[in-house]
């Protein structure tokens, strides 16, 4: 079984292309907004700050003016990177994989510890890609300067598809390397539990604001916040709907996937009547 096939590569590819794409709908939206002067005025009046002391007072005038009552989306494209680590991650798994395989030599020393070590990195960051599905908390429905409410949402609906997109192919990537050493039904257990933890992982994120770096960084206030997140009916009703939600969307991925791969012609073909 070659996990690294052609196949999975044209979707990452089509994804960039989608990442690029999307990456310019929220500076169109500064432009639409008319905060984008704002905000070339306050980079100008820094540079010049910076290399001939003038006035600091005027580059933050200049960034109120931009940002004061205007909600921006730029962090989306941190997100969006954020969302793009999983599939990073799983490609580096898969490779180490079929690399030993066609050398038929077993993981072992510094492959090992590598393998095990990108393995854990993907789990950290997962949630991050399905998390980006929260940003909607920041949808404002009264329009502000002139942008239509239908642009934040287009462009929200765009980029929370994207992560989920990015989160589930890396995911499918994973189950098959585990189908492949432990069968298919450890497999599906082990997607559930990815799923399950992913969920309560965006709670962390969205509610309690901790990110995926803290478990090597803060891993005291990780526990600390994991064992009171625990305790909140919120957290735990959270988890489950969003862990409902997962499995229904990685759901219908792995049958879109099903059928983009059968022809139209065995599509529409007829099981054979039983005499």
């Amino acid at each position: 079984m070659n996990l690294n096939n052609a196949f999975v590569k044209q979707i990452t590819f089509q994804l960039f292309v989608f990442s690029l794409l999307f990456s310019l709908m929220p500076f169109v939206r500064l432009l639409i907004g008319g905060q984008l002067p704002y905000i070339t005025e306050a980079i100008n009046l820094a540079v010049d700050f910076l290399q001939r002391g003038g006035h600091f007072a005027d580059v933050k005038h200049h960034l109120v003016l931009a940002f004061k009552h205007r909600p921006i989306y730029l962090f989306l494209l941190w997100n969006l990177f954020l969302a793009w680590l999983p599939l990073y991650f799983s490609f580096n798994l898969v490779h180490i994989h079929e690399k030993h395989k066609a050398e038929g030599k077993p993981l072992n020393g510094i492959a090992l510890f590598s393998f095990w070590l990108q393995a854990l990195l993907w789990l950290l960051f997962f949630p991050n890609a399905p998390y980006i599905v929260t940003d909607f908390f920041h949808l404002q429905v009264k329009s502000i300067n002139h942008i239509p409410l239908w642009y934040d949402l287009i462009m929200l609906t765009s980029f929370s598809c994207l992560g989920f997109a990015l989160g589930f192919v890396s995911l499918w990537q994973v189950q098959s390397l585990v189908a492949h050493k432990w069968g298919k039904k450890i497999a599906m257990l082990f997607v559930n539990i990815v799923l399950l933890l992913s969920a309560f992982g965006i709670y962390l994120g969205r509610f309690v604001r901790l990110n995926s770096w803290d478990f090597f960084t803060n891993p005291v206030k990780l526990i600390g916040e994991v064992l009171n997140a625990l305790t909140s009916f919120d957290c735990l009703g959270f988890t489950f709907m969003m862990f409902i939600f997962l499995s229904c969307f990685y759901t219908l991925l792995l049958s879109y996937t099903l059928m983009i791969r059968i022809s139209p012609k065995e599509m529409m073909q007829c099981p054979p009547k039983k005499k």
